[in-house]
């Protein structure tokens, strides 16, 4: 009857004593396995992924979020982490008008949008490139290399194609700054802050 019961439940698996330590580990990873999948499918639902990644992706630049969290985190957001080294490129949109009031400042959140569709789109093919927009509005690229000595002129071409999209489909210019390159993910708010700093108020 507990074994009826239990499958309408939905149940993984049941375990007869003497509880064999083997099958019940086997059992307990294919259960943490199923309850990941499940993450992931609920947090793909597009908005709420966003939102979750953009999150996420804020923490991570901030230096708000534990190395261990991250790393769960960036596994169900498809995050790689396992490249050894990051420089961080922020994108700042040039507007007519710096009063971010009212329908201004709706207006030039849409134009961020349409900013990251366009990073996004450029970008897509590189697949080491993670685009987001942060708390101040700028679109934000940490760039992930494998190896020390990749050629910095792949940087700015990079960063050079996205200007350019941004100019051609919104017809609107951007400031581009870039932070250090560091050695460690665990380093990316360094290269951030130095990204931000070079912004003239």
């Amino acid at each position: 009857e507990y074994l009826k019961a239990g499958m309408s439940l939905g149940i993984e698996n049941y375990i007869l004593k003497p509880i064999n330590i083997n099958e019940l580990e086997s059992t307990i990873e294919q259960i943490v396995e199923v309850l990941n999948q499940e993450d992931v499918e609920q947090f793909h639902a597009k908005e709420d992924w966003q939102v979750l990644r953009n999150n996420i992706l804020n923490r991570w630049v901030t230096g708000n979020i534990g190395r261990q969290e991250l790393q769960h985190r960036s596994k169900v957001l498809n995050i790689s982490l396992d490249c050894s080294f990051f420089t961080v490129a922020a994108i700042r949109l040039i507007t007519e008008q710096d009063d971010d009031e009212g329908q201004d400042k709706l207006h030039r959140n849409q134009l961020m949008d349409e900013c990251y569709r366009i990073a996004v789109k450029s970008l897509e093919q590189l697949g080491t490139v993670i685009v987001f927009i942060d708390m101040e509005g700028d679109l934000v690229l940490i760039i992930a290399e494998r190896a020390e000595a990749e050629n910095k002129e792949e940087l700015y071409c990079v960063l050079e194609r996205v200007q350019y999209e941004i100019m051609h489909e919104l017809e609107k210019s951007v400031w581009i700054t870039i932070g250090s390159k560091e050695h460690a993910f665990q380093e990316v708010p360094k290269s951030y802050k130095k990204a931000k700093s070079l912004y003239v108020d």
